[in-house]
């Protein structure tokens, strides 16, 4: 059985946007199966049409796969996640939005950022519940990445996930983790799939 990842954008992404197409292309050199789709309607998203988009990979899913998901990808990863019912190797979620960040909105610029509008449809996607503790029990190695300077995911929301029992890394002024590499990610991931 072969290693696989399948890579969840964010909000108003595609595929080919930010670090994936580099980590597609660093993964496929180690002969990694890489799935990197097109979700539908990455600017106005609802869950329930990316869920059922990604299903489509499901027959691919299995203990050798590694999930990422970066910004609204990184909600969505973990809801994915947890409708499955099998477990997998890893999860990683890269700057991933999540429920505190309604909290700690005074240390963000979102509200800048975002229409009500689109805050009312993130909210609907990011507010989904998860099972973290199945979760947990479904999947080897979950990682959350931050940095220092995201203007849209403070970095106090890691809490969400340290109370979740999750590994979490802290990255130095590296914005919202858009840059065209990542090499933390790809370390990690090669290293899971070697242990």
């Amino acid at each position: 059985m072969r290693n696989n990842v399948l890579i969840i954008h964010g909000f108003g992404a595609r595929g080919r946007a930010n670090f994936f197409p580099w980590l597609k292309n660093e993964l496929e050199k180690k002969d990694f199966k890489v799935m990197l789709p097109d979700l539908p309607d990455p600017y106005q998203p609802k869950m329930q049409e990316w869920i059922k988009a990604l299903s489509n990979f499901k027959a691919d899913i299995n203990q050798k796969t590694i999930v990422v998901g970066h910004s609204l990808g990184g909600a969505v990863a973990p809801f994915f996640v947890d409708q499955l019912n099998r477990e997998i190797k890893g999860l990683f979620l890269a700057a991933p939005a999540n429920p505190a960040i309604e909290k700690h909105k005074q240390h963000s610029r979102i509200e800048q950022v975002f229409s009500q509008e689109d805050l009312e449809r993130l909210r609907k996607i990011i507010l989904k519940p998860i099972d973290w503790s199945k979760l947990n029990k479904k999947v080897k190695l979950i990682k959350a990445y931050f940095s220092t300077d995201d203007p849209l995911i403070p970095i106090q929301s890691q809490e969400f996930y340290l109370s979740k029992k999750i590994q979490v890394q802290v990255l130095e002024n590296r914005g919202h983790l858009l840059d065209y590499t990542f090499p933390e990610i790809l370390k990690d991931i090669l290293r899971l799939t070697n242990s």
